[in-house]
């Protein structure tokens, strides 16, 4: 009878034991086939993979490693015998992993919800690619050339696939983090600052960030990383308006003066451009709904927190004519944001002659355009001067 109090003793301390407190969570399971092995947790930043805990494993190879509540989501790392597992810790859920020596990664379960299946499966599909580019070179009869230019092609293949079916159907998932910085045998899969389209979808993970948690570490090294990215890759971008157009406009500038715009904010009041005057403005015509969006926003983001905001406002008007998508979207946004609902009907666009979006205009403290924007590049340089002329009257 004492015998057997005492089991139910240490069972309960055990139990305890991996119960985490409210702002602790729980990452246990069993490790077969690993006694006396070492096992270590990681916390996988956003520069740095640092080890946090360590355990030597039983007979029985039970661990239970306490971790912080995120925000967010954090992503650990598990590893033994040169060998680990990946798995995400979200706000209030403990993660429970079974596994086995000598191959950890190659056939486990964790049950921590949905978020961990699909980043189980997206490992899985990272080493199934891998294991393909092993194939193919050492089954290659090509030249070196051939079989290099066969191995990019490969790796294009795999990143549209990684793309298409884990980053872009849930951005903030744990998942898409993941496989922004995923490596195929030491090779990036993707490569922002080398690659516009790799840019962009690094701009696509680091705006909803900026969206649903602004401020969050995670998303504000995403947000710099893209923005750096897309600095790099600047020269591949689509073909500026050509100077026989911007010639034209300013024309009918210097004829017309300042068009006044007054259309309806989120809150339903109406807006008006000229109300703004004082300030240095840039008016920008842009939709929500296209694929430039994630990026152009982020810059927007970059350029507006650099002025103090009774110097500088931007007056942006969405094209949306889906008013649930444009709430959405504009919610979040630190600027004036109107809508349009006419569209690409709208007058406002023969108006402006704008035959593109984006298309922006530079507005000086006394209502004057002063410029059509052709490119983004040298645009702090432009408001600051623009401000530093305020000033200098």
């Amino acid at each position: 009878m004492k015998k057997s109090f005492l089991l139910l003793f240490f069972a309960l301390t055990i139990l305890a034991a991996c119960q985490p407190k409210v702002d602790r969570l729980a990452v246990s399971g069993q490790l077969k086939n690993a006694a006396g092995e070492k096992l270590y947790i990681d916390l996988v930043g956003t520069t740095a993979v640092n080890t946090i805990d360590s355990i030597t494993l039983d007979s029985v190879g039970s661990f239970c490693f306490k971790v912080e509540n995120p925000v967010h989501f954090d992503l650990y790392r598990l590893r033994s015998s040169g060998t680990g597992i990946t798995v995400a810790v979200l706000p209030g859920q403990n993660v429970e992993v079974t596994a086995s020596l000598p191959n950890m990664n190659g056939n486990y379960s964790v049950n921590g919800g949905t978020a961990n299946d699909t980043l189980r499966m997206l490992i899985a599909e990272q080493m199934r690619m891998e294991s393909e580019l092993v194939r193919m070179v050492r089954n290659s009869q090509d030249s070196y050339t051939v079989q290099n230019q066969k191995l990019r092609e490969q790796l294009l293949i795999d990143a549209s696939i990684i793309k298409n079916d884990y980053i872009y159907p849930n951005p903030l998932s744990p998942a898409a983090y993941y496989a922004l910085f995923i490596s195929m045998n030491g090779i990036p899969l993707f490569s922002p600052t080398t690659n516009r389209a790799d840019a962009k979808t690094f701009a696509t993970v680091a705006s909803q960030y900026d969206f649903h948690y602004p401020g969050l570490t995670r998303g504000v090294h995403l947000r710099n990383v893209a923005l750096k990215a897309m600095d790099a890759t600047k020269q591949y971008a689509s073909t500026p308006a050509s100077d026989s157009v911007q010639k034209y406009f300013n024309s009918i500038v210097r004829e017309t003066g300042l068009i006044d715009i007054e259309l309806p904010n989120l809150d339903g009041n109406i807006c008006s451009l000229s109300e703004l005057k004082g300030k240095v403005v840039l008016l920008d015509f842009t939709a929500y709904n296209t694929d430039y969006s994630a990026e152009y926003t982020l810059l927007l983001r970059d350029v507006y927190s650099r002025f103090d905001h009774s110097d500088f406002e931007i007056y942006q008007i969405s094209l949306d004519p889906d008013q649930y998508f444009w709430r959405n979207a504009a919610d979040p946004l630190p600027w004036i944001a109107v809508n349009d609902e006419r569209g690409l009907d709208s007058p406002l666009l023969d108006l402006y002659r704008v035959d593109a979006i984006p298309s922006a205009f530079l507005i000086d403290s006394d209502n004057n355009i002063t410029e059509r924007l052709v490119t983004t590049d040298s645009l702090t340089y432009k408001i600051a001067a623009l401000i530093d002329k305020k000033y200098a009257r």
